[in-house]
């Protein structure tokens, strides 16, 4: 590492307030990774370079922070109740409501075609990103670089989500540094990562792309995620230890995670039912 990457990461160390690295400034391990990860596939090495040499490639002092020092009170961190309290609000619930009123057509779609139940759809989209409205703001190229570069015990797994992110763009003919999600990578209406994508994207739409920023493609992609996961054609069992309950673990591995999804998918079901008027 050059002397101008060892001050920078000797800044972070400190916690000082420091601008991102210029792409170039170092020979650095995330190129030299990825390089490896796509080498013999579609992926030209001169579009890896062109990517690396953008100005807009830049390490993020905010992820390195994140990573390194998690915030207390996440995820399995908090008692099921706070938890539950948190996340299956009634703000979240009247919006999932409002979610199906406007997108059920398309989340009744990906639901058909995959045998999964739409409002356990509309529930991952809730949990995930209040229905697309907190998508994130994060450079997502930039996180997987940042980690790759400055996370040692995740660096491996930044660069294969980096390599990956980079595949799925080049085949799109899109600009990666475009996409936007979280501090830890995750994006679009149904935070996938990269690899995820990749994996189980599905281009719903016909549109010749598979974008999580659309809500057919991002609802056919966590309907294909769930069922490659363990999600039983026309499930109806949603407890607590149903399989459903497990490919909605896999989605994300935590408990209160797969709970408040199906807890906030009964909530939404019961207010859009639609109930017969009873005979006279």
């Amino acid at each position: 590492m050059d002397p101008l990457a060892l001050a920078f990461t000797a800044a972070l160390a400190a916690g000082a307030d420091v601008p991102p690295l210029p792409a170039g400034a170092a020979q650095d391990a995330a190129k030299a990774a990825v390089l490896e990860i796509l080498r013999g596939t579609e992926v030209p090495p001169p579009y890896i370079e062109a990517l690396f040499a953008d100005p807009r490639c830049a390490l993020d002092q905010r992820v390195a922070d994140r990573f390194n020092n998690p915030p207390p009170n996440q995820g399995e961190a908090l008692p099921w109740d706070e938890y539950r309290r948190r996340v299956v609000s009634e703000e979240r619930i009247a919006a999932g409501v409002k979610f199906l009123s406007e997108h059920g057509p398309e989340a009744s779609a990906a639901g058909a075609a995959f045998s999964v139940d739409r409002g356990i759809l509309a529930a991952i989209a809730g949990v995930e990103t209040f229905y697309g409205r907190n998508t994130g703001t994060y450079p997502v190229f930039n996180v997987y670089y940042t980690i790759a570069n400055l996370v040692p015990r995740r660096s491996s797994w930044g660069a294969k989500e980096l390599a990956a992110l980079i595949r799925i763009h080049y085949n799109d003919a899109s600009d990666p540094f475009e996409v936007r999600g979280s501090w830890a990578g995750a994006f679009g209406f149904v935070q996938f990562i990269p690899s995820s994508l990749l994996a189980y994207g599905v281009d719903f739409n016909g549109d010749g792309r598979r974008s999580l920023t659309d809500w057919p493609d991002a609802l056919g992609s966590a309907a294909n995620y769930l069922r490659r996961n363990g999600y039983p054609a026309g499930a109806t069992d949603f407890s607590h230890t149903s399989p459903v309950y497990w490919s909605v673990y896999a989605y994300n591995h935590s408990d209160n995670y797969a709970r408040a999804v199906l807890a906030l998918r009964e909530a939404i079901v019961a207010r859009t039912s639609v109930r017969r008027p009873s005979a006279r």
